[in-house]
């Protein structure tokens, strides 16, 4: 068995303060990219329709597992990113200010592109029902909607 000892140039390479003191997880780091890479692939797959080669069936067919892994790697992620910085009421307002305006403007737009590609390219009109709970995030909440438009 070979053995390799980090020298502290590799070592400090390998792990990144992060500005509150934690390392930064290049590992979970990783994880999350490569999850995202098959979410990307799986999509193409299903929206392109294209005939793959026996060799890469495995996207249509468990590629979507990124999803929960993205989500779950996302989590864990925020709260090591977090652990010990939230323990004010002025510090957790901060935090979900900081997650809404990193996630909504995107989602908005997504809910844009989504209405005007679905009119344009199958003729279906959005109903208003589908744009408010997706725009107040509650479709997750309605049977029937949780899997929203976007």
């Amino acid at each position: 068995m070979l053995e390799h000892t980090l020298t502290s140039e590799e070592a400090e390479r390998s792990v990144a303060k992060l500005t509150n003191g934690h390392t930064q997880l290049e590992g979970a780091n990783a994880v999350r990219f490569y999850a995202a890479l098959v979410i990307v692939l799986f999509h193409l797959a299903l929206l392109t329709k294209i005939v793959l080669p026996a060799h890469l069936d495995f996207i249509p067919r468990f590629a979507g597992f990124g999803v929960p892994l993205f989500y779950v790697m996302s989590a864990f992620s925020l709260s090591y990113g977090y652990h010990d910085q939230l323990e004010s009421a002025a510090q957790v307002r901060k935090f979900y200010i900081r997650r809404f305006f990193r996630i909504v403007p995107l989602f908005y737009f997504m809910i844009l592109l989504y209405t005007i590609f679905l009119w344009v390219v199958y003729n279906r009109p959005v109903s208003a029902l589908d744009i408010i709970t997706s725009s107040t995030f509650i479709f997750n909440l309605i049977p029937g909607y949780s899997t929203g438009f976007v």
